[in-house]
Formats: structure tokens, C-alpha cells, sequence
């Protein structure tokens, strides 16, 4: 690393500090006086409403005005956390624009005083933008409300219908991370994408006093990587400070836990297709790692939902995967149907409260038993995909003999999670999947021992990821597309105008490839890489918030992100102890 990127990384730790009950450093930014707005058509007219929000967090509100119903109906709307409403008759509008922009947004649907909605039809629709993004669903519209939401094509993006059988109120939404649903509904329908879906039922937060259960999208190119997007879970009860990861120090050795290459692993070719999570050669290898993350990138994070008589989840096709682990059932929740589609779907399940009655459909296997659905959460987290009878017949030996290290070890050093891996920073960071081969060069490396950082600084000081910097991202010159693309993907948030300062000058105006590749390092191996890095370890891990023990061990500490992600896999916190 340079001295002139040394000397940035130095004064990072000065412009850090704690923040809020859970701690955690972060960098100040400089502050934005620019002011949400909302714009309504002229009355008599029908036209367009939009709401634009700031670089800041915004909060909007939008329900149907106290009072008025039929055609006497008009629609509040609020920029400002509902401070303040204006209002447009429901006749004069023909659509609902929220631009969320930059920072933490958050747009709230109240139907309490009845449904969005229109007999013609009226379509709201969310464009978040970067942060962490939510939709928040409130209020009892009355009887025989049904909802359904319907997973995008990428991630944070779907649709969500309330409907009471004579009209629909129907958002589309992108960029958005979490729903959090409290809606007053007899059924909730949950249709995910036809692909292989990895996705847990988990205990959720307690929201406006009543019990959510949390549906889980889990995103495994964050588990590969980390950053992208901070789901705030809520806090849960993982232990004492000794069970965040405290089988940990088997998994550090000086080449970051991965130990360097081993022969046996790979073909003569280099293509690497016999060697599984289970080193049994049953052949899944890159073509398999392809369609596991091909389309990786779906729908919102999580989902909190409550008050609702009934769940149905619809995997569709695709090999999926469903965890559930619930303690307490949802406020109002009586049944829960799991519906894997086509496929071969596997349940893994952990916990369920004797209240709720859970309904499976083409679900193939079930996972229960420590050993079992330890083994079954280490491959849907690092292969994205179940464990067969021959795979457990393999580790679960191996787990009994010699513990935890061996078993997460075994499975992160094999040629099936190199591949995994680098196909989905493909995805992740190129927007593609890698169909010529290219990839096994990046596995090789990984195969021989170099750091996750190492090969993720190769691949994003490529030409190929600056050429889609500067095709997406804002900016008034290469080096400015190049840095604000990096802050994105990496910080989850925008450049600041001292960051954009700094970094467009290091760079230069060419931004030749050895200024990005050190550039590149220096956004890895920041502290607030690392900070956003382990704060998403634990949310899609662990399920939970990262809390002031775990800042201490992992941020405080010289940790390489696979040293980590191993830290925690061997905790006796994950996949239950």
C-alpha cells in the first residue's frame, strides 16, 4: 500500500465515533440543507404526485384523509415524518412517485381511514435509491383484507397488493430492504422468485406493540462478502460474550484461514469441477455455482410481518431452502404454509411454537438434529445450496471426531466455495455471470491462498468494473463515477464531497489500473469497510444486530474478512449450539 493512501487511512480512525446504544464507529459526513418536497397536480386536473426526498433520511407518509370517502376522497401526504400533510383529491391523481434519493428512507402507507387505492387503479411506486431502505405498512382497512407480495428481480425490488376484493392498493417498489407489515390482513402471500431462494422464518421485532416474525431473503453474495446493504435486524438473545465466536482460533492461520492450495482439489485443467463442499467429487463445481447465483440479487431483505390470520410462502421453482426458527408466532398468526414449487426443496427446521400450525408443500427434505442442521446451515451459507445424504454421511463424522473448525474449514477451503464465491462477486460487482471460464482464474487464487481482499481488489480494479462505473454511476469525470461506485458497493452510501476531493485526486485523471487496484485496498481494508463488513455477518449469520462485544473482538482487532466469516460460522451461535 502506498504511503499517500497510509497517510488517508491514518486520520480515518480521527473522523470515526460511536453512535446510538449499539456503538460502532462511522465516518461524519458533511451536512446536506437541501429539503424534501412534494409536488400535487393543479386541482380539476388529473396528473402525477411525487414526493422527492434528500441525501439525508427522509421520511414519507401517504393515507387516505379522516373524513372523506367515495368521491369525495383525498390523499395526504407528508415529506417530513408526517410534521405536516398536503392534500390532493383522489380523482386528480393519476399516480404516486416517491423518490427516496440518498440515505436511510423510509416511506409509510397508513390505511387506516381505507386503501390507496382507486377503481381505476392507482399506482404508487418507491424508488428508494442507495442507504437502507423501508416500506412501512400500517393501519386495519377493514374486514377481508388480503395482501400479497411478490419478490423483483433484483434486490430490493418486488411489488406488494392490499386488496379488500373491490380495490387494490398496489405498490412497486426498488431499492428497498425491508417491509415492515402490521397491516390488519386475514392472509399474506409471499411469492418468491423462481430461481434458488434461500430464505429463513425467523422471530422479528416487537413493531407499534405487537409480535412480528421476520421473513429473511437472504442475500449470499453478502454472505460472501458483507457489505451492500445493513438489514438492521433486531437484537436477539445469542449468548454471553464467549459464544461470539469462541471456537475461533482454528480458523486463523497466516494466510487469513484458508491455508494455502491443495492439488488434490482440482482438475489437471483447472476448470476444478470435482471437488464439493464435501472434497467427495460429486460434481457441482462452477456450472452449479452459476445458477445458484445467477439471480442472486432479489426482492427486499427481510420482511416484519403481524396481524395476520395466515402465511402461505410460494418458492416456486428452483432447489430451495427454508429455515424456520421461530420462538413465538407473529401477533394474529394461527397457520403457516411452506410451498416449495418445483424443485428439490429442503426445510430446515429449527424451532416452531406448538401455537402454530405449519403446512408443507413439495418440501423433499427436512433437516432437524444439532449435527444435521449445523452441516445444512454451513452449506446453504457457503454454497448456497442443501447438503445431500452423501454430504452428511461425509461431515457429520468429521463434526463428531473433530469438531466445528474441521467442518466449516473443510467446506470454506473447498473448490465448490472458491467458485461460489467468485461467481457471486461477479454478480454482485460486474452485474453478470461468468459463462467463458473466467472465473477459475480468480479461483485459482483463492485455491493457492490468497485473501478474499486480494482477489476482490483484482476483480474490482478491472477494466470491466470501471467500465460500469462509469456507465451507472453520477459523476463529472471517470475517476468521480469510479470513487462513488466504490463508496456504493462497499460503504453502502455516497461519497461526500471531501471523500469525492480525495479520492478523484488519487486516482487521477486517467485512473490508471494501479491507482484503482490501490485504491481499491485501501476501501478493503478500511475500518469502515470492516465495520459495515461484520455488522452484516451478524445479520445474515446470525440474526441479529452486532452488538458492543462483537465491535470490540472483530472491528478491533486485525481481522481478515475470512477470518471472520470463519470466526463465526464456528461459534457455537451459529446453527444453534
Amino acid at each position: 500500500m502506498s504511503s499517500f493512501v497510509r497517510e488517508w487511512l491514518r486520520p480515518l480512525a480521527g473522523r470515526v465515533r460511536r453512535s446510538g446504544a449499539r456503538g460502532g464507529p462511522r465516518l461524519e459526513a458533511l451536512e446536506d440543507r437541501t429539503v424534501p418536497s412534494v409536488s400535487l397536480p393543479t386541482a380539476g386536473t388529473p396528473g402525477p404526485v411525487t414526493l422527492t426526498g434528500t441525501s439525508n433520511n427522509d421520511s414519507f407518509f401517504i393515507r387516505v384523509q379522516a373524513g372523506t370517502s367515495g368521491s369525495s376522497t383525498r390523499i395526504q401526504f407528508s415529506d417530513n415524518g408526517g410534521s405536516s400533510f398536503s392534500s390532493a383529491a383522489l380523482a386528480d391523481i393519476t399516480r404516486i412517485t416517491v423518490n427516496g434519493l440518498a440515505g436511510q428512507d423510509t416511506l409509510n402507507i397508513d390505511v387506516s381511514n381505507g386503501l390507496v387505492a382507486s377503481g381505476a387503479g392507482l399506482p404508487i411506486t418507491f424508488n428508494a435509491g442507495s442507504g437502507t431502505d423501508t416500506v412501512a405498512l400500517a393501519g386495519q382497512a377493514g374486514s377481508n383484507i388480503s395482501e400479497t407480495y411478490t419478490a423483483g428481480a433484483h434486490r430490493g425490488s418486488g411489488s406488494v397488493s392490499v386488496t379488500n376484493g373491490t380495490l387494490a392498493q398496489n405498490l412497486t417498489f426498488t431499492g428497498v430492504e425491508k417491509i415492515q407489515d402490521t397491516v390488519t390482513a386475514t392472509s399474506l402471500t409471499v411469492n418468491l422468485g423462481n430461481r434458488r431462494n434461500l430464505v429463513s422464518i425467523l422471530d422479528g421485532p416487537t413493531v407499534n406493540g405487537v409480535t412480528t416474525n421476520r421473513i429473511e431473503l437472504a442475500d449470499r453474495l453478502g454472505l460472501n462478502l458483507a457489505p451492500g446493504h445493513n438489514k438492521n435486524g433486531e437484537a436477539r438473545d445469542g449468548g454471553d460474550e464467549d459464544e461470539k465466536g469462541d471456537d475461533r482460533s482454528e480458523a486463523r492461520d497466516s494466510n487469513g484461514g484458508r491455508g494455502g492450495s491443495d492439488e488434490r482439489d482440482r482438475d489437471d485443467d483447472g476448470e476444478g469441477n470435482s471437488n464439493s463442499g464435501s472434497n467427495k467429487g460429486n460434481g457441482r463445481g462452477r456450472r452449479d455455482a452459476e445458477e445458484d447465483s445467477q439471480n442472486a440479487l432479489f426482492g427486499a431483505s427481510t420482511i416484519d410481518f403481524a396481524n395476520k390470520g395466515s402465511v402461505v410462502i410460494n418458492g416456486r421453482g428452483g432447489a430451495d431452502i427454508f429455515k424456520l426458527d421461530v420462538s413465538a408466532a407473529a401477533t394474529g398468526l394461527n397457520s403457516l404454509t411452506i410451498d416449495g414449487g418445483g424443485g428439490f426443496d429442503t426445510l430446515l427446521r429449527v424451532n416452531a411454537p406448538s401455537s402454530l400450525t405449519v403446512n408443507l408443500q413439495n418440501v423433499q427434505q427436512q433437516a432437524t438434529g444439532t449435527g444435521n442442521l449445523f452441516i445444512q446451515q454451513i452449506y446453504a451459507s457457503r454454497l448456497g445450496r442443501a447438503a445431500l445424504k452423501a454430504d452428511l454421511d461425509f461431515w457429520l463424522p468429521i463434526l463428531n471426531a473433530s469438531g466445528r473448525s474441521a467442518v466449516v474449514e473443510g467446506i470454506e477451503d473447498s473448490q465448490e466455495a472458491a467458485e461460489f464465491k467468485v461467481v457471486t462477486w461477479y454478480q454482485r460487482f460486474l452485474g453478470r455471470t461468468p459463462t467463458d471460464g473466467s472465473e477459475i482464474y480468480w479461483v485459482n487464487f483463492l485455491t493457492k491462498g490468497q485473501s478474499d481482499e486480494q482477489v476482490l481488489a483484482g476483480i474490482l480494479s478491472s477494466d470491466e468494473f470501471l467500465q460500469r462505473a462509469t456507465q451507472t454511476a453520477s459523476g463529472t469525470s471517470v475517476s468521480a463515477k469510479l470513487t462513488q461506485t466504490l463508496f456504493n458497493d462497499l460503504l453502502n452510501r455516497d461519497a461526500g464531497s471531501s471523500d469525492l476531493n480525495f479520492w478523484t485526486g488519487f486516482l487521477g485523471s486517467s485512473a490508471s489500473q494501479q491507482a484503482r487496484q490501490a485504491a481499491v485496498l485501501a476501501f478493503l481494508n478500511s475500518q469502515e469497510f470492516h465495520i459495515v463488513s461484520v455488522r452484516e455477518f451478524y445479520t445474515t449469520l446470525l440474526n441479529r444486530d452486532l452488538d458492543d462485544a462483537g465491535f470490540r473482538f472483530w472491528v478491533g482487532q486485525s481481522f481478515t474478512l475470512a477470518q471472520i466469516r470463519s470466526g463465526i460460522l464456528q461459534s457455537s451461535e451459529f446453527g444453534g449450539s
